[in-house]
């Protein structure tokens, strides 16, 4: 029979593990609704520059009417663009795609730059919380983002986008020092040796 001890750490135990299945859960639910948010922060603020599908200024707007595609000019969303409207960079780049994102080794990184600088007309004018669901929105799309998973600044730094990769071990740039080490060597005893001799013969 468990003793009055033994029963205690049991329960304990119990209570334990019942609080961390009870965040666990709640952070995999809580992941779909990170990224409910993220979609509709990505067609709100997102969209109107980098496309509607995440494809890219210049490819997004090939699919408008021809009298609109010059966005950018002055009257539209150039630098002399009506007090109502706003500047519109021609060059917004893909977010979703296969060349997506390649600035970025990790989801802490596009977050900390998405925070800064976006939206274009207005950086910095998204809670914390909305950048974190367009980040994870983005990955989603990208196939980057681990499944049920809510994305913060606890895990981002684990979430990788584009690792930058261990450099390559060059055997011929191993061979070149080596044979540079041996001839260094060489010299060294050579130069050792005809100072003992001169020491000696003097």
């Amino acid at each position: 029979m468990l003793g009055r001890r033994g029963l205690s750490r049991g329960i304990g135990w119990l209570a334990v593990c019942l609080l961390l299945a009870i965040v666990s859960g709640t952070a995999s639910a809580d992941a779909p609704d990170q990224l409910t948010r993220g979609a509709e922060m990505f067609k709100i603020r997102c969209q109107p520059c980098h496309g509607d599908v995440g494809q890219g200024l210049a490819l997004w707007r090939l699919t408008w009417a021809p009298e609109d595609q010059y966005c950018a000019s002055t009257k539209c969303h150039g630098r002399g663009h009506p007090p109502d409207g706003f500047y519109m960079p021609n060059d917004a780049p893909a977010l979703i795609g296969k060349d997506a994102l390649t600035h970025f080794a990790t989801a802490r990184e596009l977050y900390g730059y998405t925070s800064k600088t976006m939206p274009f007309d207005k950086p910095g004018e998204l809670s914390s919380d909305d950048y974190w669901a367009v980040a994870a929105f983005l990955l989603r799309e990208n196939g980057k983002l681990p499944d049920s998973i809510r994305l913060d600044a606890n895990n981002a730094g684990t979430v990788p986008i584009n690792p930058v990769p261990a450099p390559a071990f060059s055997l011929p740039l191993l061979a070149a020092a080596v044979a540079a080490l041996i001839v260094l060597i060489f010299l060294l005893l050579l130069g050792r040796s005809r100072f003992a001799n001169a020491r000696r013969t003097g």
